[in-house]
């Protein structure tokens, strides 16, 4: 039982890795020859590799004899181990972008395996198995000469804040610096906000803690409304491997951003602030991805409004203004 575990394990690694490469090299010439998996970030590499990974795991380890569920369970947990380690020690990627796909990919993964394993058990299943493995290594192959994925999202934010516009614009135009977050992600390594700069001329730039992100003003309407066009986007984020620097192609290329703005709204006393952000995301599925894309577009409109509140509602300002307050609709 301890060798068919490790069989399964350590088997199904090697499976995958031959696989993935013999489908590079099938297709490679037709996408140019760019590196492996470039911009296969979508089905490719989070659904079907996971899967057909995981059936390799059901099989090998029943390679002799069916064996009981735990087993074939616990040879994905050690393969998933290892893969863990091979990743981080190769720096094909970082531990803050494999804690963002592992809800994704695990249970993929373990989708497989139940799959390969009910396959061994009897007859029936091996028949539904096979025409599976076939639509995956179709879907691993294929892969390479399809289109890379990609979808839009647009997040918009409304916040009110308890001082007028007079008082809010200022900031909507340039802030000198922000405090260091608080956000779990944005301490690990995603990008955010670190100074923005609105020129006379219409020139605006973002400091992001990865790089700069040149913008250009298309509508200014003094105390109420700002948008821009975004230029280039910097790395998504700076991933954290103990094992040396990640270059892997989404953190430079998946996501971009598009246009942005502010609408500033006279309302109760204070203002309605409404930041808008336009991207592209090539990586799927999207549906899986757009949640943390949205989730992080949503915390970065979050740390600029609250940085305008809080220079908005200084001491030094009006007479009589209220007790900084923030709220979120």
């Amino acid at each position: 039982m301890r060798r068919d575990l490790w069989v399964g394990a350590l088997g199904s690694i090697l499976f995958s890795a031959s696989f993935g490469l013999l489908a590079y090299l099938a297709f490679g010439w037709v996408q140019g020859h760019r590196p492996l998996y470039e911009d296969l970030y979508g089905p490719v590499v989070f659904v079907a590799t996971p899967i057909l990974h995981g059936m390799a795991i059901g099989v090998l380890t029943q390679l002799w004899a069916p064996q009981p569920w735990r087993v074939t369970a616990k040879a994905t947990w050690i393969s998933v181990g290892v893969l863990l380690v091979l990743v981080l020690v190769t720096a094909m990627e970082g531990i803050v972008c494999v804690l963002m796909a592992t809800p994704l990919v695990l249970p993929l993964m373990f989708a497989g395996t139940w799959l390969g394993w009910r396959a061994r058990q009897g007859s029936r299943w091996a028949g539904t198995s096979l025409p599976t493995v076939g639509v995956l290594a179709l879907t691993i192959g294929g892969g390479s000469i399809l289109p890379s994925p990609g979808a839009n999202g647009e997040v918009t934010t409304t916040w009110w804040v308890g001082a007028p516009p007079q008082r809010v614009w200022p900031s909507v135009l340039s802030i000198e610096t922000l405090p260091e977050p608080d956000w779990w992600l944005f301490r690990l390594g995603v990008a955010y906000p670190v100074r923005t700069r609105t020129e006379p001329d219409g020139r605006r730039m973002c400091l992001l803690s990865t790089g700069a992100m040149p913008e250009i003003v298309t509508a200014r309407e003094e105390g109420r409304r700002l948008e821009f066009r975004v230029l280039s986007t910097p790395p998504s984020m700076r991933e954290l491997n103990p094992f040396g620097e990640v270059h892997a192609p989404h953190l430079a290329r998946a996501f971009r951003s598009h246009t942005g703005g502010f609408l500033l709204k006279p309302e109760r006393g204070g203002t309605r602030i409404v930041a808008r952000s336009a991207y592209s995301l090539r990586m799927g599925p999207a549906w899986y991805w757009k949640l943390w894309s949205d989730a992080i577009v949503r915390h970065v409109h979050g740390r600029v409004i609250a940085e305008i509140e809080k220079r908005a509602m200084r001491p030094e300002g009006e007479d009589g203004m209220p007790a900084a307050s923030l709220r979120k609709h």
